[in-house]
């Protein structure tokens, strides 16, 4: 436990309101490997908008042999998928930005390469005692 990080997160109060607070608390922490389908871009944009970046990566694909590569990861039932936490596949998808691609959309496909998780997710009363140095 980072007992300095704990003290300023915590928000005061009794111990009790402090560890409802910090036992909900969450962070954003990188994923190192999450290999995305089509399916997982068309679930976290919706149909509409899933099929708007999935064209734009198949025009760009004509230019491009890395987009045409990363293009066939993404099929369903690829082997592997791509690794949206590749900083590569990042700048790809970044690329299209533009006309009817939004960066808010892009984000929403990146937003893959993190996760929510809790921040002291077994954290207890007496770890707050010792925090604020009551024991």
């Amino acid at each position: 436990m980072n007992y300095q990080q704990l003290k300023l997160d915590d928000p005061g109060g009794t111990i009790e309101s402090a560890l409802a607070v910090l036992s909900a608390m969450t962070e954003a922490k990188p994923l190192t490997i999450n290999r995305i389908t089509s399916r997982d871009i068309y679930t976290v944009l919706g149909s509409a908008d899933g099929e708007i970046v999935l064209q734009a990566l198949e025009s760009a694909s004509n230019v491009s042999p890395v987009i045409s590569r990363v293009l066939a990861w993404l099929q369903p039932g690829a082997e592997q998928g791509i690794d949206i936490c590749d900083v590569e596949a990042q700048v790809v998808l970044n690329s299209l930005v533009g006309g009817s691609i939004t960066q808010q959309m892009i984000d929403d496909v990146i937003s893959l390469s993190i996760e929510t998780v809790l921040k002291y997710p077994s954290i207890r009363a007496g770890d707050i005692e010792y925090a604020r140095g009551l024991i």
